[in-house]
């Protein structure tokens, strides 16, 4: 063998991966799937391949002012780096949908895109494009699209996708081209006119059958569908035939023509609910069958090109060792290689016959060069295979978690369809109710109010947060403890020097007589919040259920607020007084929780009833339980908003100028506080009584009972109930503690706020601003969080009630230290800060918990049981407290029972089942009812 032909072997082996055979000799038996590790480059740990939370709202389609075509809305909630933060809704088209389709299909071609919505479906949709019905579909069709999208990780980041989301000049930013898709090497040399591979994957055969038959059944539920929704259009036609026909009969039966049209009425009704449920079916049920169709159809064709690249590497192979072969056929022409097609007698004798050295060696060049770039292509090709694949096997796990979510979304969407219609068959009752002339006047009235609640208005609602704006609670807490506590402090003594309290020191001891007994004055600020929370305990368990029946929640809530109005007013006339009317202003005190705390259980009582009764869910069928949490998470917000408008104004006016000193810093300014608070409780407050329609009303009152007696039979009724509604008992147990300990923390803070600052009405102030600005930060936070993560109501209320009892462990430090623990003005601010962000949203949360796990119809009823389990509890931690301070004269002493309400409140919390909680209520308003 020449020198030459010892190099080519040398080559052969060194450079082509393809021999194993280090000695030159080759193997007849090729395999071109053998040794794919050596071909394929190792790569770097890819990571998760998961999408980052990212929410597309598509919403709100309007025509375009020249009228040729819709637009959408988009808004966008994400935390991707390349997003704006600044999320503004933008509007599309139709055609820039498809614009973002074509442009991820290029972007990313081993990805399986999202398909759109057909542009046409007539097959489905009667009508022209600008008709209603195509309309809503084409946008639940977008969403769908966009949801897809918002699940795919490389599809969400893309540089497409944001531009789609974010720009606000579309039209100009789409001119930029896109860049052409790219074309393998060779790939024109190896056009496959068949898509059966030689070796096929068993993972991805499975996957092609999956799809397959999950594709039937879609299309076997399509066609039964089909039937069964001729079948209810013929039964729409028949009743509303049957009610013109009933509606005729009327007119010759003069006796009983009225209770026939009632009749026809309802039979149109029942028509209609039927006709109804039958759009909301296809709309939402069918429509998003034949969306997981092009769905399935579009993952099918990325598993057809996958196939592609497949057979693109087998030719390739193939190929290569067919020139390979050829190449030690001229190598080795007495060796037998195999097969010897191609070669016969009369080449073998004239190579034999010429210069046979020199003839081979350029065969061999020319074979050669052909293999290394052949051998480089087949690499490239496997290369490409395998990525392929692997980004397949991903995308096919998208396509199963986005086949679940969408199939449950579906299906409950046609369950709630049903759902809402048999609710509806109080039509039924009503048909019965008014052929039956004999029915009593209360069994009509009681149904009428049931069926008949008026919808909730936009201005209704809007009063109901106003109220709450304004009946903030901010004086309560700030401006009349700090009243009564400085009176106290001016008509008190020193135990120690046994002369009078030190104004500017407020820190040290000081003493009242208390029923001919001295006891701290912190603790007698403790004992009047207990006074007071005793009394509302009494009213609420004998009236609290009374706002169940006609118009008593209106007149209640009327009075309370008047007198909430006034005993805010009434600190003013003490404004030069000595101290020596310290008791004065303990009456004002007192009968100032008194209305306000009946203001905020009958407002409370309210609200199921206005969020059940929105547009959004009595029309359209929304879920309540959202709704709920939205009307008390916004009205919570707004107390919020008021606190901020009233310590925004109270602070600004504390700099003006008062007898060379500010405002802030005289004790008039308090009084002025209460004051300005009473004012826009006023102002805030009229509206809603004025915009309540005056059909929102209760049943009558039941026969055999008297207004005296309602409220304890139904709270004895309650009670006795107690087996039937166990999980609303336990959380009725926890409530007991941690409203107990979220009021007393309140009361201790003000207490020590009120030291530390010696009575200061500016920083009380102050404090009272950033409070009610972090409190409306922390509810929408909550909102948004809850929102976001899909918590239920039950899990968020945990999180907030864990953070609210981590106050009650910070306050155990104060025990030990000097300069920590709920000791210093720095830690108030902090706690300031801290309670707007986790305490405050913690009403509005308990309020939907109790929401969701109350019977419906006995709203009032378990809202005025749980405002007396609110007020049992509220007396005894101020009486705890107040009897540990006074025994140990150290306030920071409470603080290891507040934190022990709260870990034993959580724990049962733990414990409640809230969908079994709603199956017992379900129980209870039937055996109710029988």
């Amino acid at each position: 063998m020449t020198d030459f032909d010892n190099e080519a072997v040398h080559w052969t082996v060194e450079e082509n991966d393809y021999y194993d055979d280090q000695n030159g000799a080759s193997s007849s038996q090729f395999d071109p799937f053998q040794n794919m590790d050596k071909v394929a480059h190792p790569e770097p740990e890819e990571p998760v391949f998961k999408a980052e939370p990212m929410t597309i709202r598509v919403d709100d389609p309007q025509k375009s002012s020249s009228g040729s075509f819709i637009t959408y809305r988009l808004f966008t909630m994400t935390a991707l780096e390349n997003y704006s933060t600044n999320n503004r809704p933008v509007r599309r088209r139709f055609s820039d949908f498809v614009w973002l389709h074509n442009a991820l299909s290029i972007e990313f071609p081993a990805c399986i895109i999202p398909p759109l919505p057909e542009k046409h479906r007539l097959k489905f949709i009667k009508g022209n494009r600008f008709d209603p019905l195509f309309i809503e579909q084409r946008r639940l069709g977008l969403q769908w699209f966009m949801d897809r999208i918002a699940r795919h990780p490389y599809l969400q980041a893309s540089q497409y996708t944001r531009l789609f989301l974010e720009s606000t000049d579309f039209a100009t930013d789409k001119s930029i081209q896109t860049k052409s898709p790219s074309t393998p090497l060779f790939s024109s040399l190896f056009k496959t006119s068949t898509v059966h591979v030689k070796k096929p994957d068993e993972k991805f055969e499975e996957m092609k059958e999956s799809i397959e038959k999950f594709q039937d059944n879609l299309q076997v539920i399509e066609r039964l569908y089909s039937k069964i929704g001729k079948r209810q259009q013929e039964l729409e036609t028949n009743y509303s035939q049957f009610a013109i026909s009933i509606r005729g009969l009327s007119g010759l039966e003069t006796n009983v023509d009225q209770q026939l049209r009632q009749f026809a009425e309802s039979v149109e009704n029942y028509a209609n609910a039927f006709k109804e449920r039958r759009r909301q079916e296809e709309l939402l049920f069918l429509n998003d069958l034949h969306e997981l169709l092009n769905y399935c159809n579009a993952v099918k064709e990325q598993l057809i090109e996958r196939d592609k690249k497949q057979i693109t590497f087998e030719d390739m192979s193939t190929d290569l060792q067919s020139i390979v072969l050829e190449r030690e056929r001229a190598l080795y022409p007495g060796k037998n290689l195999g097969s010897t097609s191609g070669m016969n007698i009369t080449e073998f004798m004239t190579d034999k016959m010429t210069d046979m050295g020199k003839a081979r060696s350029e065969k061999v060049i020319r074979l050669e060069f052909k293999i290394k770039q052949l051998g480089l292509c087949v690499a490239k090709a496997n290369d490409e295979n395998n990525n392929y694949s692997t980004q397949m096997m991903k995308e096919f796990d998208l396509f199963k978690q986005a086949k679940e979510i969408e199939l449950k979304q579906s299906l409950s969407a046609y369950a709630e369809s049903h759902i809402e219609f048999y609710k509806k068959k109080s039509v039924n009752n009503t048909i019965n109710k008014k052929m039956n002339v004999n029915t009593s006047d209360d069994d009509d009235f009681s149904n009428e109010i049931k069926c008949k609640q008026p919808l909730t208005t936009r201005r209704e609602l809007w009063s109901y947060y106003l109220y709450y704006n304004g009946n903030n609670g901010y004086t309560m807490y700030s401006f009349m403890p700090i009243i009564l506590q400085y009176l106290a402090y001016r008509n008190g003594f020193n135990p120690q020097t046994s002369g009078p309290c030190d104004l500017k020191d407020a820190v040290q001891p000081c003493h009242v007589h208390w029923m001919s007994t001295p006891i701290p004055v912190s603790s007698m600020l403790l004992y009047v919040q207990a006074i007071a929370f005793s009394i509302q305990l009494v009213l609420f368990t004998s009236f609290g259920s009374l706002a169940d029946y006609g118009y008593w929640n209106r007149y209640i809530l009327m009075v309370a607020t008047a007198f909430n109005i006034l005993f805010q007013t009434l600190p003013i006339v003490l404004v030069n007084d000595d101290g020596s009317h310290w008791k004065m202003m303990m009456g004002f005190m007192i009968l100032g929780l008194i209305s306000y705390g009946t203001c905020l259980v009958f407002y409370a009582a309210v609200f199921p009833i206005l969020s059940d009764n929105l547009p959004v869910v009595r029309e359209r069928g929304e879920a309540a339980e959202k709704w709920r949490n939205h009307v008390s998470t916004v009205s919570t917000t707004h107390s919020n908003i008021g606190y901020l408008v009233t310590s925004g104004v109270l602070s600004a006016v504390s700099f003006l100028p008062l007898g060379g000193d500010i405002l802030g810093n005289a004790p008039i300014y308090n009084f002025i506080g209460t004051v300005v608070c009473a004012g826009y409780l006023a102002i805030t407050a009229i509206p809603y009584f004025l915009m309540m329609p005056k059909d929102r009303r209760g049943p009558r009152l039941p026969l055999g009972t008297n207004y005296l007696t309602i409220g304890w039979k139904s709270i004895l009724e309650a009670f006795r109930e107690a087996r039937k509604l166990r999980y609303l008992f336990m959380y009725m147990i926890s409530y007991f503690m941690f409203s107990d300990g979220v009021s007393t923390i309140g009361q201790m803070v003000g207490i020590i706020q009120g030291q530390l600052t010696n009575f200061s009405a500016k920083q009380n102030v102050f404090f009272g601003l950033v409070n009610a600005i972090t409190s409306i930060l922390g509810c929408l936070l909550f909102l948004w969080f809850t929102s976001y993560f899909k918590l239920k109501t039950k899990t968020s209320l945990l999180i907030i009630m864990t953070l609210t009892g981590l106050v009650g462990l910070w306050g155990c430090f104060g025990i030990f230290f000097d300069r920590f623990g709920l000791k210093t003005i720095a830690e108030m601010w902090v706690f300031n800060v801290w309670a707007g962000l986790f305490i405050a949203p913690i009403w509005a949360w308990q309020q939907t918990m109790l929401a969701e796990l109350i019977p419906k119809g006995k709203e009032n009823l378990f809202f005025g049981l749980f405002g007396v389990v609110n007020k049992a509890s509220s007396w005894i931690g101020p009486v705890v407290i107040g009897a540990i301070t006074e025994t140990t004269l150290n306030i920071w002493k409470g603080w290891p029972f507040v934190l022990g309400l709260f870990i034993v409140a959580i724990t049962i919390v733990l414990w409640i089942d809230v969908e079994d909680a709603k199956r017992d209520a379900e129980e209870y308003m039937k055996s109710f009812e029988s």
